[in-house]
């Protein structure tokens, strides 16, 4: 069995998931409505908040890296951020609640678990 080391633990406001993508950690902080940015290198606490939808629930980095998928589920809707710059590039208005998003393996296709209000 391979063994794995926790090298950071850090305390948020109900953080549900989280991505990586080079030197940043992208985390999901539901109760406040953000994505919190943590410098992996520093291994520190959030070093930037993005603001998203209400009750960000998952968040998916694409395939080549370009792009920070976010699933907010009061709001229903999607937000999609440029994780090098922290811009938020547009928010997609969905039918109903995102809870959880899964990317194809080949990258071109985002998956996406909707629930009805």
């Amino acid at each position: 069995m391979k063994k794995c080391t926790l090298i950071l633990a850090i305390t948020v406001c109900c953080c549900t998931n989280l991505a990586i993508a080079g030197e940043k950690i992208f985390v999901a902080e539901s109760y406040a409505n953000q994505v919190g940015v943590i410098d992996a290198a520093a291994l520190s606490a959030a070093v930037q908040e993005i603001n998203v939808g209400l009750t960000p629930r998952d968040v998916k980095l694409s395939a080549d890296g370009k792009t920070l998928y976010v699933a907010n589920y009061v709001s229903n809707d999607l937000t999609e951020i440029d994780p090098l710059t922290l811009a938020v590039r547009r928010t997609i208005n969905l039918s109903c609640m995102p809870s959880a998003l899964a990317i194809s393996p080949d990258g071109q296709k985002l998956f996406g678990i909707l629930q009805s209000p």
